[in-house]
């Protein structure tokens, strides 16, 4: 056998036709046994990918009409010039348009509610300066100074406005600040808020209460309060959305269902995503919080050169829990050139069918950096699962599917966390996995590696016996001791 081989049967790659610039510019010049010494390469590497994802210039290509929406526009314009724009999200989700047609929302101009996308449109921006904002959030709350009012309960403050749906989380001065939910009849809560931005999204009244050692209205310069919906959803075949900033939704950032064709997110920034409870499984308080998701099926799906990062659950994933009758198949997935950060996962796959009823095909993850797992605010949920890359312990058929030049790290308080999740229901349907970079504490846990049948016992543990094995070999693993 070829020594640049690198087989797991359904997934071969030679890594002689493959590139590492990713990791080979982090660790240029650097000592691959001074495990700080490579922190601190991928933290100023971080650094400048996630200023360069911020400076992305627009360069789509319309073959249909061209929108623009602005805050100086006005929603009864045709939209058809900068200089009759359109004004608000709720005109461009209603629009009739074509696939082909592009909409450019204005650099610099902040959008609240929910963009419904449709079927071949491209979603962009348009002029100079930052990227276009699309806040879940309905208003800066701060700016109202009667919003929080208080109650005959020592640092218990109540909403003037109530909220039909859960609410996520709510993030202060531009994510300095953010609460800790807690939920009745829950794990012991009694109901009664005890410590500083814990709060509460009531149930009966729909109001939400806040603990703060102080009154917010004149604490805070910005709230922003995370509703239980998504931030763009819709129609997601054909759709490319491009250089946008979106934040504050309590469900998911962009979330599609099943069978969607030909997706595609680039050079955005998402942030302070998830924390309400799903509806259908409330009784198990399990909560929304995915960066960029399909669930179920879907084919042609992209994201690239994006930041992605606070995310309750996961940066970005395709995923299929349950199991159906009809076959769900995901192919031609690429997940290229992010940086996923302070997320409880960065990547989460899932594919529960059986063989013959499901499989993961032609799936890339090439030159993420994927970094403070578990660090952000999902590190407030009351179950700890957290790992860097998260397949879960299921089936997931899969043929090729690789892993190369990205970096996965534990970092800080996850040192002893899971790297990854990597169950499979045959051992040839494991990921090629080559040219990564690896960071975690010695000795603790590499991640739940194996066959699913096998969980939880099939674990391998974060050491050197990892670089003498025939499938992770061609990895670099850096030990924080």
């Amino acid at each position: 056998m070829n020594t640049n081989d690198i087989i797991c049967s359904n997934n071969p790659v030679n890594k002689a036709e493959l590139t590492f610039p990713v990791t080979e510019a982090i660790l240029k010049g650097v000592d691959k046994n001074n495990a700080q010494a490579v922190i601190d390469s991928v933290e100023k590497y971080s650094a400048k990918k996630r200023q360069e994802i911020l400076e992305t210039k627009t360069n789509v290509k319309i073959s249909g009409k061209s929108y623009y929406v602005a805050n100086d526009g006005c929603d009864e314009n045709d939209g058809l010039s900068p200089k009759t724009p359109w004004k608000t999200l709720a005109k461009v989700s209603s629009a009739e348009l074509c696939p082909g047609d592009g909409v450019f929302f204005k650099r610099g101009d902040l959008f609240r509610g929910q963009l419904t996308t449709q079927q071949g449109v491209t979603y962009s921006a348009y002029g100079e300066g930052q990227k276009p904002k699309i806040y879940g959030s309905e208003r800066n709350y701060a700016e109202d100074k009667t919003f929080w009012k208080k109650t005959d309960k020592e640092n218990i403050y109540i909403s003037s406005d109530t909220f039909d749906t859960d609410v996520g989380v709510i993030i202060f001065d531009d994510g300095k600040y953010y609460t800790f939910k807690q939920i009745e009849n829950f794990r012991g809560f009694d109901g009664e808020l005890k410590e500083d931005l814990h709060m509460l999204h009531s149930k009966t009244d729909k109001h939400v209460y806040l603990y703060s050692v102080s009154d917010p209205n004149e604490r805070f310069f910005e709230t922003e309060i995370s509703p239980g919906r998504s931030g763009i959803r819709g129609n997601g075949n054909g759709v490319t959305v491009d250089n946008i900033c979106l934040r504050y939704t309590g469900a998911h950032g962009l979330g599609y269902g099943n069978n969607t064709t030909g997706l595609t997110v680039q050079n955005c920034e998402i942030g302070w995503i998830g924390g309400m409870i799903q509806p259908s499984r409330a009784h198990e308080n399990v909560r929304f919080g995915n960066g960029v998701e399909i669930y179920v099926g879907c084919k042609d799906f992209t994201v690239n050169n994006c930041w992605i990062y606070q995310c309750y659950d996961c940066g970005v994933t395709h995923q299929y829990f349950q199991k159906k009758d009809e076959y769900v198949n995901m192919e031609n997935i690429n997940y290229t050139d992010n940086l996923i950060e302070y997320c409880v996962y960065a990547i989460e796959y899932i594919n529960a069918q059986p063989e013959d009823k499901g499989i993961m095909k032609d799936v890339l993850f090439r030159g993420n950096i994927l970094t403070h797992t578990g660090e952000g605010f999902g590190n407030t949920r009351p179950d700890h699962g957290e790992a860097t890359v998260k397949g879960w312990h299921i089936n997931n058929h899969s043929k090729n599917f690789v892993w190369y030049d990205n970096v996965i790290a534990a970092t800080e308080r996850v040192y002893n966390s899971n790297l990854v999740m990597l169950c499979v229901g045959k051992l040839a349907w494991m990921p090629a996995i080559v040219g990564n970079l690896f960071i975690g504490n010695h000795g603790s846990k590499f991640g739940f590696y194996g066959l699913s049948e096998n969980f939880p016992k099939e674990r391998a543990d974060y050491n050197e016996e990892l670089t003498e094995r025939t499938e992770l070999k061609d990895n670099t693993f850096v030990f924080v001791k």
